[in-house]
């Protein structure tokens, strides 16, 4: 393996990792329904979304499914970063949550700046799972994009 492949191994890993303790710490918790909903997310997804990052995050530590689930994980963590930084910016941040139960204190944007993070560790590893040779210095100027605007923005 080289050092790309090392690289997308470790930037999987690590997000399928946040990924699976993320779901697994919402699933009992009694907070999480309550604190979704107070981000605006509708009913159904707030009973699917703990699953399904249990899901993704255990297709991803096991490196399975390629670009498209690389993909699929990079775009979940973008729409958590912009909700919370849209909460954030309007003044009414709710209780992260991100964590189920363990998470409780407000989200700020501190928040949005590990979300911004977890978001590069997924287009690395997006970017060196893809079978496209440009993909690799798409993904690293959008990783370093993402975290730029995150923790400017803070």
């Amino acid at each position: 393996m080289g050092i790309v492949a090392d690289v997308g191994v470790v930037g999987r890993t690590a997000v399928g990792a946040v990924l699976l303790v993320s779901g697994v710490a919402k699933v009992p918790s009694r907070s999480w329904p309550a604190q979704a909903r107070a981000f605006g997310l509708p009913r159904p997804l707030v009973l699917a979304l703990p699953w399904a990052e249990i899901g993704l995050g255990a297709v991803t530590v096991a490196q399975l499914g390629g670009w498209p689930v690389d993909s699929a994980a990079l775009v979940l963590l973008m729409a958590f970063t912009a909700a919370v930084a849209r909460r954030v910016a309007a003044g009414n941040a709710p209780p992260c949550a991100c964590f189920g139960d363990v998470s409780s204190r407000p989200a700020s944007w501190r928040t949005v700046g590990r979300n911004g993070v977890v978001c590069a560790l997924a287009a690395l590893g997006l970017s060196a799972g893809s079978p496209h040779p440009a993909a690799l210095a798409i993904g690293v100027g959008v990783a370093a994009l993402v975290v730029v605007a995150e923790l400017s923005v803070a």
